[in-house]
């Protein structure tokens, strides 16, 4: 389905959701007339046995030949039933993610699901500092990924960014796929039954990497490989009338024996790689999705190359998974070595590709990792990407806080730096001083997603009301000194404070770029009432709502 361009990405959301839905609804209707008609020819292949008379050859021959045509048209009624109950399970999905897309325009976090981020990144500092994992967060704002790979791969570009040369080849692809909303539903699509799983790539290696380890070489190897056909001949000696059957009975003796002293290890092994089976054949649909698509940017050509190379390696080891689960293998394997044969397919296929595996996985979570920032684009279509200049300056033009929906954001700009500068920010409890560094915080971590600056560089701080709750001595000494330290170090940043007298110290005042918010007094039903437009402006705070409050209510201080 195309997109319209010129709707808003609310709207298109809101379009796609009903086309899907009515999608969903026709399927729907078209899956339970199939319902009906196969159990229509179940029952009527019953009744046709019920009243069939069974004394009359004839009428016995006639019922065979009809009930044959009846499993016939099941099967084909149930193929056709198979291909509806899938485009109502797509339609279904495409719904429910175009909802979720809603839900990400809107900052409705309750509405979005709970994607798990790595461990070692959500237990950082500046990841709680800035709320950039959990239910409510930056990375659920920004992250579609399904597969642990690309989850993981965007924990790991909002904590350490990216290398600055990657810059333009990663800003092409970000636009590419921002305009691709039909292609980046489709890869989530196919990943969806993997958003819950908790197979993270070292746990399917590890069981792939096990199912490979499997039979030994030497006498043991040509025992297997030859087994299988020597049992044939001789049984084919033995029915022509050549052989008797001790020669043919003796090797299943030998084969059962070897199996019995091996089988132990090997089913074990194979139990490991049969859990990867489904996982496997999920993969293989997400490869597909990409391979299929017309991409031209650098990075996602080179991924798109690297997984068309994947997908028959990938296809031949779900086969080889699939032959695991066939039933029988007791049987087979005191017939064929069926067990140990099949893990001598798995150590060939390792020893061809287990080194490529882990990068192909890798692969496909950078593709959903670079499908995550271009719907964080598409989503937020005002939105531009960042601009490194030479200065060791922060610049932001109606910056606002990402994770707050636009219609109630309010941007305001930002100026950090030069070196050994501080952006000091005043203002009353509420008024947005808060809010505001979070935004600088939350958007300079954005820009970092498009590089990770090499050489040397100014640190940046971000310091929100310093030993809030400490007695106003010792908190202006400690507070000073941490500024003054911080101006020595020249590095850049901002603080909001509510201790305008730090603003009497030279050594401070001389070297801060002052802001401030404001508030203003309503009287409402005779009551006051603060209210605050959230926007910034220069200089210090000159209000002092606390001592306005007192006199609202009757109380003169002096």
């Amino acid at each position: 389905m195309e997109s319209e361009t010129s709707a808003s990405p609310a709207e298109r959301y809101e379009k796609r959701i009903a086309y899907f839905s009515e999608q969903a609804k026709t399927f729907d209707a078209r899956s339970r007339r199939y319902s009906n008609l196969r159990l229509a020819i179940v029952l009527l292949g019953a009744g046709s046995v019920i009243v069939t008379p069974k004394d009359n050859a004839f009428g016995v021959g006639v019922l065979a030949g009809f009930l044959v045509l009846l499993v016939i048209l099941f099967a084909i009624v149930a193929f056709r039933h198979q291909s509806v109950e899938e485009a109502l399970s797509h339609a279904r999905a495409m719904t429910n993610l175009n909802a979720e897309g809603k839900a990400r325009v809107d900052r409705q976090w309750k509405a979005l699901p709970n994607r798990s981020a790595p461990s070692a990144p959500v237990n950082g500092m500046l990841a709680r500092d800035l709320d950039l994992f959990g239910p409510v967060s930056l990375f659920q704002l920004i992250c579609t990924a399904n597969t642990w790979e690309g989850r993981k791969a965007v924990a790991e570009v909002l904590i350490g960014g990216i290398e600055q040369d990657r810059i333009p080849n990663r800003q092409a692809a970000v636009k590419e796929l921002a305009a691709k909303l039909d292609f980046r539903q489709e890869l989530e699509c196919a990943t969806l039954p993997l958003r819950n799983s908790t197979w993270d790539s070292d746990a399917l290696l590890g069981s792939l990497h096990s199912g490979s380890a499997f039979v030994g070489q030497g006498l043991a190897r040509l025992f297997c490989v030859l087994s299988p056909f020597l049992l044939v001949f001789l049984f084919a000696l033995n029915l022509i009338g050549y052989l008797p059957k001790w020669p043919w009975g003796l090797v299943m003796t030998l084969n059962y024996v070897v199996s019995f002293l091996r089988g132990r290890s090997v089913r074990k092994n194979l139990k490991s790689a049969m859990n990867a089976d489904r996982i496997i054949g999920h993969f293989i649909q997400a490869f597909r999705c990409v391979t299929a698509e017309s991409l031209i940017s650098p990075e996602l050509v080179e991924l798109k190359e690297l997984l068309g190379e994947a997908i028959g390696k990938m296809e031949k080891l779900e086969g080889l998974v699939s032959l695991s689960r066939f039933p029988g293998g007791f049987v087979l394997d005191i017939l064929f070595l069926w067990n140990l044969n099949l893990g001598r397919a798995f150590g060939r296929w390792w020893a061809e590709n287990g080194g490529e595996f882990e990068r192909w996985l890798r692969a496909i979570g950078r593709v959903e990792e670079i499908c995550s920032f271009a719907s964080l684009l598409h989503d937020n279509a005002s939105w531009t990407f960042p601009n490194f200049i030479s200065s060791d300056q922060i610049l932001g033009q109606a910056l606002g806080h990402p994770m707050i929906p636009e219609r109630a954001r309010v941007d305001n700009d930002a100026r950090l730096g030069p070196p050994g500068r501080i952006l000091l920010v005043t203002g009353s409890n509420m008024s947005g001083k808060t809010t505001f560094l979070r935004a600088i915080g939350t958007n300079v971590l954005l820009a970092a997603h498009q590089t990770t600056q090499k050489g040397s560089h100014p640190a940046l701080y971000l310091l929100d009301e310093v030993l809030l709750g400490t007695n106003i001595d010792e908190r202006k000494i400690i507070t000073c000194g941490l500024i003054l330290n911080l101006l020595e170090c020249k590095a850049i940043g901002a603080m909001s404070t509510h201790d305008l007298s730090l603003l009497d110290i030279p050594e401070i005042a001389n070297f801060a770029d002052k802001v401030h918010f404001q508030e203003a007094f309503v009287v409402k039903n005779g009551k006051a009432e603060m209210s605050f437009d959230y926007r910034i402006r220069a200089g210090e705070a000159q209000s002092r709502n606390a001592i306005a409050l007192m006199k609202h209510i009757g109380l003169e201080l002096a």
